[in-house]
């Protein structure tokens, strides 16, 4: 879960049960890391999606003439202009007890702005995507060739050798897994964040921009082996409103190749010196879990997805990509859409127990997305898919 500014997750929890939550949400407009202004939201849509290219975006509606000014000499059309701010909005919420607390739901690079005049005041309406979309805007103009050094560092050194207008801060888990002595080489035309992404997947991890703006790259966490962060049912509601069950078999697969390609010496046989030669290295990985609805060896079948690398060049780089890949979608054929009450805690693998009987829904869930509406009645969806151990 994401923290809030007090690090009480627990009694965020308590949202659920409540049925008058007092809800506010303000928004920070900042320029390379620092903040220049806060305005009161007068709605907002978050959105959380793993799966998508970029995985947060917003859209926010502000009346800036409200707001708090500025440090700087601009006015607040310049402050909202699509030409390198960010905005960072914050759910607030007062608690029964009367404390207040808050939590970052992103941080987001201005895509659009549109200034509305009513007659009587004018409103601002953003739409931003996390940082990810400025890289994924960034087309290579040159060649770049990585090589030499682990995955991780890779993608650091990459990054930090272009200029993508905003600080970057990097948490990423380091890995021996390493590009290949012949180089990973960005072609012309390839974008900052498929390469980044590419370089990630070659070592089994995932890499996105936190709430906060920070890049983290990880191995593809396991759900099966996390506990539940809280659990929604028809007897105590717990702060359900609907749930709606699909099932689906379509870019759904059972197994994953992965296709790259190494080097081994070998004696020359003219010269009798050690030269090297390349080689094709596969990796793959199957849903051998007999209780999975995509069971490679069950009646849903052995459906088959291939993936080639320019990066992977080891064994052990083949089998931890296809092993990723596997990991991100088993259990995608059962998913579901659960409308609760809000809780912007909620981040992408956190594991939560739906049970719904009426739709013989019983069981853990892992949360690959939502889509939080912030309002005093609003509500989030959330977008899960089973666990299967």
């Amino acid at each position: 879960m994401i923290s809030p500014q007090s690090g009480n997750t627990a009694k965020w929890l308590t949202l659920l049960t409540d049925p008058n939550p007092q809800v506010t949400a303000h928004v920070n407009v900042m320029r390379s890391g620092m903040v220049l202004a806060d305005y009161p939201i007068e709605t907002a849509k978050v959105t959380l999606d793993r799966t998508a290219a970029v995985r947060r975006t917003c859209t926010l509606t502000v009346a800036p003439q409200v707001g708090s000014g500025t440090t700087l000499d601009m006015s607040w059309m310049d402050l909202f202009a699509a030409a390198g701010n960010e905005v960072r909005p914050w759910f607030q919420v007062t608690f029964s007890d009367g404390t207040t607390d808050e939590v970052c739901l992103g941080t987001f690079t201005i895509v659009t702005t549109k200034w509305t005049f009513s007659g009587t005041d004018v409103t601002a309406t953003v739409s931003g995507s996390d940082r990810s979309y400025i890289l994924s805007e960034a087309e290579a103009l040159v060649p770049q060739t990585l090589s030499g050094v682990t995955v991780d560092q890779a993608i650091e050194q990459f990054i930090s050798s272009h200029n993508f207008g905003v600080p970057i801060n990097y948490n990423i888990v380091p890995t021996s897994d390493t590009v290949p002595a012949t180089g990973a080489i960005v072609k012309p035309g390839k974008t900052a964040w498929s390469q980044v992404t590419d370089l990630a997947a070659s070592a089994g991890y995932e890499v996105f921009f936190d709430n906060l703006g920070t890049l983290v790259g990880r191995p593809i966490p396991n759900p099966s082996a996390s506990a539940q962060v809280l659990s929604v049912d028809t007897v105590s509601r717990s702060g359900l409103v609907t749930v709606t069950s699909t099932s689906t078999r379509k870019k759904i697969y059972s197994v994953f190749g992965v296709v790259g390609a190494g080097t081994i010496e070998v004696t020359s046989p003219k010269t009798g010196n050690l030269i090297h030669k390349k080689v094709a290295i596969y990796g793959e990985a199957a849903d051998e879990n007999p209780g999975s609805p995509t069971y490679a060896n069950g009646p849903f079948g052995t459906i088959g997805k291939l993936t080639r690398s320019g990066i992977v060049s080891t064994q052990t780089m083949a089998n931890s990509m296809s092993a990723g890949l596997l990991a991100q979608q088993v259990g995608a054929m059962t998913a579901l859409d659960v409308e609760i009450l809000p809780m912007p805690l909620l981040d992408c693998w956190d594991v939560v127990g739906v049970s719904v009987p009426m739709l013989g829904v019983a069981g853990a869930y892992v949360v690959d997305g939502w889509d939080l509406t912030v309002h005093f009645t609003g509500t989030q969806t959330l977008t899960v898919r089973q666990v299967f151990s």
